[in-house]
């Protein structure tokens, strides 16, 4: 897919790069973050996340660790057991601190941890590879790890260095603090919902993997959350992900963290699997179950899903795919009339979509019928008929779910805005 950028996970160190500095003391670095927690708006390109994204890592390390140790005090001031964790906070600065978590605490702490899950959901986001220019020594703090990615574009590697990746770390960490349990927080499980539509929509491969463990921890029964994983594992299985690690230029003692394509096809259908155990009708898992048992030579069991699929659909995009995955099975299975009325039917959601003509075109080659395939090659190429990406969805398949992707973490976002007012 022309312009797609990827950023898939490996061993390895990063690259140099200075950065503006943040606050100069703990106190002050903790005061700036909880202002920009205030101000931000969830979803936008604002001045709070621009301050931020010029921090250090090391910094934003540091500030990670003293976050953490003030979550805890709020737990205390709000009578609650808390575990001690060492900050970098001084003797002197403690008392202010205890002060701010008071305040805290007498607002709640989900309030705080729901407004910073939105701020560093965003700021990783929007800067993907903001802190992973810092060459950070000295020993890993473990509560914010360092983990290095790869950025594919266009099948091809453009850069090897550490992953933009800590403000997924902090989110994650801020959301284990909501009271009573997050395991049974709506909110929580929303947003886990919301944020694992976005790796695959964002390109955003390398942290996925962590941010999935921790869902699946929190939430092992939830289909949305499990859909979500199959795509991200069906979209590292793809050769634009796939081909480009074969072509890869690592450096010595670097190695992609990611499987071949068979594993990342058996993993997905194993998450896909799972969901439909769950959800039975989850249109999406057929469709995408349907898929992967094409890819691995169960055409039958493949055909039936996609057609569960098609039936069920509400959304002409997965309309579209199961019609266009249906006469691929039904082409592999060799009943090519089939096939013709699946690739016919795509082109009528989506008339100015290429790929329903050239599959057209194909079946019409491979029945005999030279007149029909230049027809159907000629219909897709009309010159007074330009035609961009949005108008064949075949370019987002592997961008997540459907006409879903993305759309729940808007909800969210709106949701929040209105319980503000």
């Amino acid at each position: 897919m022309a312009g797609a950028i990827a950023a898939v996970g490996v061993s390895g160190a990063g690259a140099s790069q200075p950065r503006a500095g943040p606050p100069a003391s703990s106190l002050d670095r903790l005061r700036a973050w909880l202002a920009a927690t205030e101000q931000h708006k969830p979803g936008a390109y604002d001045a709070p996340l621009l301050a931020f994204a010029a921090w250090p890592r090391r910094d934003l390390e540091t500030l990670f660790v003293d976050t953490a140790a003030f979550l805890e005090q709020i737990r205390t001031a709000e009578g609650r057991p808390s575990r001690r964790i060492k900050s970098s906070f001084t003797d002197t600065e403690l008392p202010e601190m205890q002060r701010l978590a008071a305040e805290e605490a007498r607002k709640g702490i989900n309030r705080l941890a729901h407004r910073a899950a939105f701020f560093h959901t965003d700021l990783a986001r929007f800067f993907p590879t903001a802190d992973g220019g810092d060459a950070v020594s000295g020993p890993d703090p473990g509560i914010a790890p360092r983990r290095s990615s790869a950025v594919l574009e266009d099948g091809t590697q453009r850069s090897v260095g550490a992953a933009g990746a800590l403000h997924w770390d902090f989110a994650r960490e801020i959301l284990d603090a909501v009271e009573p349990d997050p395991a049974r927080d709506p909110w929580v499980l929303r947003w886990y919902q919301a944020t694992a539509s976005l790796f695959a929509l964002d390109h955003q491969f390398s942290e996925a993997v962590p941010h999935f463990k921790r869902a699946r921890q929190l939430f092992p029964g939830d289909a949305t959350i499990l859909v979500h994983l199959g795509c991200f594992y069906e979209a590292l299985a793809a050769p634009r992900i796939q081909d480009a690690m074969q072509a890869a230029n690592l450096p010595d003692g670097v190695k992609f963290a990611v499987a071949d394509e068979r594993e990342n096809l058996r993993l997905a259908a194993d998450a896909f699997r799972q969901a439909l155990a769950i959800d039975s009708g989850f249109t999406d898992a057929q469709l995408r179950l349907g898929r992967i048992s094409g890819l691995l030579g169960n055409h039958e069991e493949a055909l039936r899903l996609l057609r569960q699929a098609r039936a069920g659909s509400r959304d002409p995009k997965t309309s579209y795919y199961a019609a266009m995955l249906a006469g691929a099975e039904e082409q592999a299975l060799g009943r090519m009339d089939e096939a013709r009325q699946s690739f016919q039917s795509a082109a009528a959601l989506y008339p100015l979509a290429q790929s329903p003509h050239f599959a057209l075109g194909q079946i019409a080659w491979l029945t005999g019928n030279s007149a029909d395939a230049l027809q159907a090659l000629a219909s897709s190429m009309q010159p007074d008929q330009p035609r961009g990406p949005v108008d064949d969805p075949w370019w987002f398949y592997f961008d997540g779910m459907g006409g879903n992707a993305g759309a729940l973490f808007r909800d969210l976002v709106a949701d929040f805005e209105w319980s503000e007012r």
